[in-house]
């Protein structure tokens, strides 16, 4: 006698994924750890992609800060004509009178002592500027603020050429100091 075969039956037809040793056929294990995968661009039409790519930049354009691409001749002038002030108080010793046009954040977080050392001791090692020539000068723009970054690159008294890195944000319909940084160019 022949031994009794097994009936095979075929596997039935479903429209979800199907069991196959323990494993589902699109890729999640039934008793691993890993879960469904998330369908690729292969499985979403490329419609749904590029409706899912642009929703997800339209959602998170309001929090986003854009540096340079919005300068314009205007806020390159605005920005010369500020350091421009800045340097002429530098000239005169008025380091009191940069520390009051400052913006309030910058005046929060430095106090008046620290802010006049810092602008005494780059006059009197440095001496003060002659000329002074803006470059990458970019807008940012974010949260309902608007500031003007600028480097300046110019000569001092002292033999020395600095590059001073400025930044102001504009509050009350002007531009005020935010944020000061020199180097000495090499």
């Amino acid at each position: 006698m022949e031994p009794m075969q097994e009936a095979q039956t075929p596997p039935a037809v479903s429209n979800g994924p199907t069991l196959l040793n323990g494993t589902l056929v699109n890729g999640s294990q039934v008793n691993g750890m890993r879960g469904p995968t998330f369908p690729g661009p292969k499985k979403l039409k490329d419609k749904h992609w590029y409706i899912l790519r642009i929703s997800a930049f339209l959602l998170l354009l309001p929090f986003a800060h854009f540096y340079g691409c919005f300068a314009t001749d205007a806020d390159r002038t605005q920005a010369q004509q500020v350091v421009s002030v800045i340097h002429s108080q530098l000239g005169h010793g008025d380091f009191d009178g940069i520390y009051d046009n400052a913006d309030k954040s910058l005046r929060d977080e430095v106090t008046r002592d620290r802010h006049v050392a810092l602008f005494s001791y780059i006059v009197k090692r440095y001496g003060t500027p002659s000329d002074c020539a803006v470059s990458d000068t970019a807008v940012r723009f974010g949260f309902g603020t608007k500031m003007i970054q600028s480097e300046c690159t110019s000569k001092w008294s002292g033999g020395l050429t600095l590059v001073e890195t400025f930044r102001f944000k504009k509050s009350d319909d002007e531009y005020r100091l935010y944020y000061f940084r020199y180097r000495i160019k090499p």
